[in-house]
């Protein structure tokens, strides 16, 4: 028996949403842990303000490599 086209697709677009949502999370919980170690050793000391920006740069380009990864998604092939 065949799959209707449309219901692959549909899954497929079910997968790419399971796959961001997931992603989103991830960069999520990434973003809070940065920026508060980040404030910790601001507030100490420790890390200078310039030190910070540049560091807050750094964090939020891996973010957007980390989510760039979404732009490579490819719908698995039906089997037959």
């Amino acid at each position: 028996m065949r799959a209707n086209p449309v219901c692959a697709a549909l899954l497929a677009v079910r997968d790419l949403s399971w796959m961001a949502l997931r992603t989103d999370d991830q960069n999520y919980h990434f973003a809070i842990g940065t920026d508060l170690i980040g404030i910790g050793l601001g507030a100490t000391g420790i890390l200078s303000p310039a030190t910070g920006g540049l560091t807050h740069i750094a964090h939020t380009l891996g973010i957007l490599a980390h989510s760039s990864r979404l732009l490579g998604f490819e719908a698995p092939t039906p089997r037959r």
